[in-house]
């Protein structure tokens, strides 16, 4: 049996409550400014599921830390910390992991991915990435985020295969992301600015679009929620 840990760093600036859902962090403000996320760790998700020996620890801060909600089947086995206060808080969420649980399943990230830090999150939809006259119509997407803000996108496409890119955040202005990605081929390795719209609140992707190229060969990609989207003529 092993332990899972995740330790939250953040810059407080008045009331707030922190979400930790599997490896994601959400910050909901209550009153004042903004809180952000320092650099937060966890060494695996919190489980989808039972939460044998679950702890909740106020390490340092001058505000108040209390947990208000643990893990459990009625609020979708996630945990809920109350903040209040200024400057730089720190607490700790721990639970025990047996040991059949401990295994790497994950699929391949980009180089120095972290996938104990990812944030993840799913959609259905319906989309389209167009290269030249070759059209590719996208499903559902997958897009995970370590706490470095390494990205990994993966589209599920009509002929069952995955068009996968991988890259960096390096922009996040509510709910528009965006990250500077590569194609991770095999057939194209353009790179650009993919534009992501999310709601963290319900770990989902909204909106895609993606402007690429290789010098040669362009690609353009847009996806939607729900409902499908296609290029003009």
């Amino acid at each position: 049996m092993g332990i899972g840990e995740c330790d939250i760093h953040l810059v407080a600036y008045g009331e707030a409550t922190v979400t930790l859902k599997a490896d994601l962090l959400t910050l909901h403000t209550i009153a004042g400014q903004d809180p952000r996320d320092d650099k937060s760790e966890c060494t695996s998700p919190l489980p989808d599921g039972d939460a044998p020996g679950f702890q909740f620890t106020a390490k340092e801060g001058r505000g108040e830390m209390q947990l208000a909600e643990p893990p459990a089947a009625a609020n979708g086995h996630q945990a809920v910390v109350h903040i209040r206060g200024e400057g730089r808080m720190h607490f700790r969420l721990a639970w025990d992991i047996p040991a059949a649980s401990q295994r790497e399943d994950q699929p391949p990230g980009p180089p120095g991915f972290s996938w104990n830090n990812a944030m993840r999150f799913k959609a259905r939809g319906k989309g389209e990435a167009r290269v030249g006259e070759t059209r590719v119509q996208l499903g559902a997407v997958e897009v995970d985020v370590d706490l470095g803000g390494k990205v990994l996108v993966r589209f599920a496409t009509e002929d069952k295969r995955t068009l996968s890119f991988s890259g960096v955040i390096n922009q996040r202005r509510k709910q528009l992301w965006r990250a500077d990605v590569i194609c991770d081929g095999p057939e194209w390795h353009v790179q650009g600015p993919l534009m992501l719209t999310v709601d963290q609140a319900k770990d989902r992707i909204l909106a895609a679009t993606l402007e690429a190229t290789d010098g040669h060969d362009r690609m353009s990609l847009s996806w939607s929620y729900g409902k499908r989207v296609s290029h003009g003529k």
